[in-house]
């Protein structure tokens, strides 16, 4: 009997968010607006690193336009179009991704050591 209200309890928390910042809920409307919530952790780093004024008038415009049939890589590319990424200095794991080392790789590295 307890073991059921206890797992209702767990399935009604799963479906509630939790956002503590500000940055973090201009994010997440990013990403309902756009209809891609499978990249909301990008859209939310977004918010955290440019303004929220910014992107949600971009979002707004793409949201508006019905031809497009992905708004979340139209979003990127006007993004991208105005300049905005210019001004911002971008952690190296954005940029590209770091490669991982190969055994044989590990192990010279251990034999030189």
């Amino acid at each position: 009997m307890i073991e059921k209200d206890y797992l209702k309890t767990i399935a009604s928390r799963r479906k509630q968010t939790h956002v503590f910042k500000d940055f973090q809920h201009t994010g997440l409307i990013i990403s309902e607006m756009l209809q891609d919530k499978k990249n909301r952790a990008f859209y939310i780093k977004l918010a955290k690193t440019i303004n929220k004024q910014v992107l949600m008038e971009i979002a707004k415009d793409v949201s508006e336009r019905k031809n497009v049939l992905s708004k979340g890589a139209y979003f990127m590319k006007l993004i991208k179009e105005r300049g905005i990424f210019k001004n911002i200095i971008l952690k190296k794991t954005w940029l590209k991704k770091k490669a991982r080392k190969s055994g044989q790789q590990k192990l010279n590295l251990k034999k030189s050591s």
